[in-house]
This record gives C-alpha cells, structure tokens and sequence, in this order.
C-alpha cells in the first residue's frame, strides 16, 4: 500500500539487476541508492515505511526471477553494513521482513 512513491524506481531496479546485460557496476549505483534513499530518512517521515516496502519489493522480486542477483543484492546489502552505509538495524530488519515474506533463512545464509 501507498507504493506509488517509488513504484517507477524499484520497477526500473528490478529490470535492470535481473538484466545479465547490464554491468555490475551499474547494478550496484542503483541498488545503492534505494538502500541509501531508505537509509536517510529520519524515522518519523511520512516517506519511510514506503521505501522500506519498496525495499522488500524489490529484494523479493530477486528472488523469485534471478536468485544470482538476488544474493548479488545481498552481499551488496552486507557490504553496506560493514561498510557502516546501513545500520545494524536495517540490515535485520531487512531480513526479518524477507524471511517474514517466505525467504528461507538457509537462502538468505550465503555470506
């Protein structure tokens, strides 16, 4: 619900990360940015819970249509933490919410 703010952005992400055609590089600038947009807004915008959507949305469409991407995604998502990019918090709320949406915590244990 209430997607509509980043629908045409996380649209664009997953059809470029599931494209093999695509390099790397690029793959990563986008996804980057989606983890980074949601990194930054402060907890009490109107705006965060519908990026954090978007986020799953996206994450969940990986793993359905090209699971080499989707663990691509997942150590980009790892890297950012260590890289202190992201907070603890986000990355296990993360994947909480995908082992929530039916991702096996075996899937998700690649790293």
């Amino acid at each position: 619900m209430h997607m509509e703010i980043c629908t045409s952005q996380t649209s664009e992400i997953i059809n470029l990360a599931s494209d093999e055609n695509v390099n790397l590089v690029k793959k990563e600038k986008m996804l980057i940015d989606l983890f980074s947009m949601y990194e930054s807004l402060p907890e009490n915008h109107p705006f965060k819970n519908r990026y954090f959507a978007c986020v799953i949305h996206v994450l969940l469409v990986l793993f359905i249509i090209n699971k080499r991407c989707f663990n691509f995604t997942l150590r980009l998502l790892l890297r950012l933490l260590k890289d202190g990019r992201i907070t603890l918090q986000t990355y296990r709320e993360i994947i909480a919410q995908l082992i929530i949406g039916g991702v096996s915590p075996i899937e998700i244990d690649i790293l």
